[in-house]
């Protein structure tokens, strides 16, 4: 009824986009967790990916499972904090680990098979999920394990007027002087703040997301790598008075077509109480009108006759129009990802 296709010609030129605007001395970690958000990882790493990027990023073992088959060499990182048994598990297919508590830099600097794995060191940064307050005990004591670099993560985009930050960065600087590893990796920026800020924040590494399948509004002119698209499975006449959906919340003020596509929240697309967003067919754009339901969506096509042939656009490109998350979603930086996983899982993807 409907579906997803993912662009891999333009996935690349997003990727060589990003790579050709950060500095030469910044490593590229793209973040390909939840099975690369839905996509398929297998589907990314079949691609000619490694020319661009230092660095891919985890949550399960699974997926470095499916990297190693593809790249022997490239890094890996799990981004979130792992289990002992998951490190141990993850070790032969050579993950960074993230040690995220004192409590787990205790536990890996007191076990044989930990130690000889490599770490990066997470400061906690207000997401309250990951990393810790690094005190001098731990300054002290971490030339005892393999340290590869530095991380945290801002819950937020970033205020640089910020003294916490400051405060980080001489930290930073202070485990890289003392113990003379200036090989050490520190990376802070993901998406939101990288287009906020630029390359202020990328350090020695930059971790992209969403940016890389470029679905949100950016200064870069990344493209979409995604589109989806279904066709109408009715055409009604309404007219003054008549409403839409549950809650009546739209009613028509005048003679109208409405078109019903087959697809809703199911599906994954995002479940308003009224029209916040358009879908694109025969190159313009349409309001969507009503409650979106389980199952169905019904678009406002004014006096416009559309068949049931037509195919509509709900997200991506067609011809010169554009429909990104910033056009459906208000505040974009918490539902990307959702949107993406949703939109994947929920609909069959077709790799062009």
């Amino acid at each position: 009824m409907s579906f997803v296709s993912f662009n891999t010609e333009v996935y690349l030129q997003n990727l060589s986009k990003i790579y050709g605007l950060i500095p030469k001395k910044t490593k590229l970690c793209i973040v390909l967790k939840s099975d690369a958000y839905g996509i398929g990882i297998e589907n990314i790493v079949k691609l000619n990916i490694w020319k661009f990027i230092d660095y891919i990023a985890i949550t399960k073992n699974k997926e470095a499972e499916i990297i190693r088959k593809y790249n022997s060499d490239i890094k890996i990182i799990r981004v979130r904090p792992a289990t002992i048994d998951e490190i141990l598990e993850g070790g032969k297919y050579h993950i960074e680990e993230v040690i995220d508590t004192i409590d787990k830099f205790t536990q890996i600097k007191e076990n044989k098979d930990l130690i000889k794995l490599n770490y990066h060191l997470s400061i906690n940064y207000g997401m309250g999920n990951l990393g810790f307050e690094v005190n001098q005990k731990i300054i002290s004591e971490i030339n005892n394990i393999n340290l590869s670099g530095i991380l945290t993560h801002f819950p937020n985009i970033y205020n640089q007027s910020d003294s916490k930050f400051k405060n980080i960065i001489q930290l930073v600087d202070k485990i890289k002087s003392i113990y003379h590893k200036n090989e050490l990796i520190f990376h802070c920026c993901n998406t939101e703040n990288y287009i906020e800020h630029g390359n202020l924040l990328s350090y020695d590494m930059l971790r992209v997301g969403k940016l890389q399948y470029g679905i949100i509004k950016n200064n870069i002119n990344l493209q979409s790598v995604v589109e989806w698209h279904c066709k109408p499975v009715s055409i009604r006449k309404h007219f003054k008075g008549d409403t839409i959906s549950y809650k009546s919340l739209y009613i028509s003020n005048k003679k109208e077509n409405i078109i019903v596509l087959p697809i809703g929240y199911n599906e994954g697309y995002p479940c308003f109480e009224n029209n916040k967003s358009e879908v694109i067919i025969n190159n313009k754009k349409y309001p969507v009108v009503g409650k979106i339901t389980m199952n169905m969506i019904c678009v406002n096509v004014g006096s416009d006759i559309i068949n049931l042939n037509d195919k509509v656009t709900l997200f991506g490109e067609s011809k010169d129009k554009k429909i990104l998350l910033n056009n459906i979603f208000t505040n974009s930086y918490y539902h990307g990802g959702l949107f993406l996983l949703n939109l994947c899982r929920h609909n069959s993807v077709k790799i062009i």
